[in-house]
């Protein structure tokens, strides 16, 4: 996944970014209270930063779960950062694309069925899980455990209500099996012309027919 922003006066550079520069980061977020079999530990207290994908996926709740005790371990939400302390001058437009892979058991299923995901933005400065010292300097999260303090989990997320989701774009589609897709507009841009600590933090989010 890259941002790729344009910034500057008359003569505006576009530059990419991408979640390895500086402080970017990206992890996702496991719900469920099944217990992690390596780790001993429930999926929505463990911290999935080192691992080598992101997954986006929807499971519905039961009857006796809350915002963060999902039904099953499935649900799972991703979250890229991007370092922007190199962008200079006035961004005037953004685009973030995505290589998204559906992973839809034909077995079972079918083919990969098309779907559907939202993208939202972090508040800038909005504290997400446990804030590092540095605080907003360092993007308010951290991807895996460390000096600072723990990586991010589903339990010390925006679900546990410390995360202002304010919606960017969505949803887009991607047709089964793999494909890019962008986002790009206006509200992406606004967003990121927002920032004033160098970062920013987007969240994607399953719908309802994600497989």
């Amino acid at each position: 996944m890259f941002l790729d922003i344009s910034a500057g006066g008359a003569q505006a550079a576009t530059i990419t970014l991408t979640t390895a520069n500086g402080l970017g980061a990206d992890t996702f977020l496991n719900g469920g209270s099944q217990i992690h079999p390596t780790t001993g530990i429930a999926r929505r207290d463990s911290n999935f930063g080192a691992d080598d994908k992101l997954v986006v996926k929807f499971s519905p709740r039961g009857p006796t779960n809350n915002d963060i005790d999902f039904d099953s371990q499935f649900t799972r939400f991703s979250l890229l950062r991007f370092d922007q302390s190199s962008v200079i001058g006035t961004v005037t437009a953004a685009t973030l694309t995505l290589d998204v892979k559906t992973a839809e058991s034909a077995v079972t299923n079918g083919p990969p069925a098309n779907v559907s995901f939202t993208l939202t933005t972090l508040a800038d400065g909005e504290v997400l899980g446990a804030a590092p010292a540095a605080g907003a300097a360092t993007g308010c999260w951290n991807e895996t455990d460390d000096a600072n303090g723990p990586g991010i989990t589903m339990a010390n997320s925006f679900l546990a209500g410390l995360l202002p989701l304010q919606g960017v774009a969505g949803p887009n589609t991607v047709v089964g099996g793999t494909g890019l897709t962008s986002f790009a507009g206006t509200s992406l841009r606004n967003r990121i012309r927002d920032d004033t600590n160098g970062s920013i933090t987007f969240a994607i989010l399953p719908l309802f027919n994600s497989p």
